[in-house]
């Protein structure tokens, strides 16, 4: 059997390199032969949930009605994969957890002042003839001190040592 170059392998993402550097050989089934698991994974989906609360909450403000507003647009789309039943076994990424988060979030950020301008914004910049960085930002707010961007990471390695090294 011959194995075809996949286009996407030239993509590099901090996922990828993220599971390269766990595992080679994950990598290696999960990116090059495309062997994925059936069930969702629930890093994935908790990001794709709280990505859409946090939407939700810089384009609509901090109010107690947007704060639930945003809470049900993520327990929305994160019951579409994972039932109340699931919720131990997915401690602490649950619907439950977000609400906290949710929370905390609009306490230390309550007294910004910005406008949004955009939000989840893909674009690409060309580096060379032979190299594209594709990014996404979670948010690009009018503040001011100026234009800025604001990210919202949800994944358990969010520390120094993991910022440094890439």
């Amino acid at each position: 059997m011959k194995l075809v170059p996949h286009d996407t392998w030239t993509i590099h993402d901090a996922t990828k390199l993220q599971c390269y550097m766990d595992c080679p050989r994950k990598y290696f089934y999960e990116f090059i032969l495309g062997w994925r698991p059936d069930a969702p994974n629930i890093h994935l989906e908790f990001g794709s949930a709280w990505h859409l609360a946090m939407e939700h909450l810089i384009l609509n403000g901090y109010s107690d009605a947007s704060i639930l507003a945003a809470y049900e647009k993520f327990t929305n789309y994160y019951r579409q994969f994972f039932s109340e039943l699931q919720d131990d076994m997915n401690h602490p990424k649950t619907p439950a957890m977000a609400l906290k988060g949710l929370l905390g979030y609009v306490l230390e950020y309550r007294h910004d002042k910005f406008t949004p301008l955009y939000t989840e914004v893909a674009g690409s910049v060309t580096l060379n003839e032979e190299h594209t960085l594709t990014f996404k930002i979670d948010s690009i707010l009018e503040t001011i001190d100026g234009i800025k961007s604001r990210e919202h990471k949800t994944g358990s390695q969010l520390s120094r040592p993991w910022m440094d090294q890439w």
